[in-house]
């Protein structure tokens, strides 16, 4: 791996709150991270609760609702967000 890679993923981790950071290709395999504990398997996250995607033309939200999810897809402009 790089060694720019690496301080810039070391840097993330000075970060107050940050518990890990990764570098991971598209497809899903992990270039490079720093995680204590071995890896992100050892993170406990408990149940997913909220995502939000930021894409170029709108928003993603996705809220678990058991038992199924409820997912909004927003412009940036009509919820107040920013501007593009």
């Amino acid at each position: 791996m790089s060694s720019a890679l690496r301080t810039v993923l070391t840097d993330f981790t000075r970060i107050e709150g940050v518990a890990g950071v990764a570098f991971v290709s598209k497809d899903g395999f992990v270039i490079e991270s720093i995680i204590p504990g071995g890896g992100i398997e050892e993170l406990r996250f408990g149940d997913l609760d909220i995502v939000v995607a930021e894409y170029r033309s709108n928003y993603l939200l996705l809220e678990d609702v058991e038992p199924a999810y409820f997912v909004v897809i927003a412009e940036p402009c009509s919820v107040g967000l920013g501007s593009r």
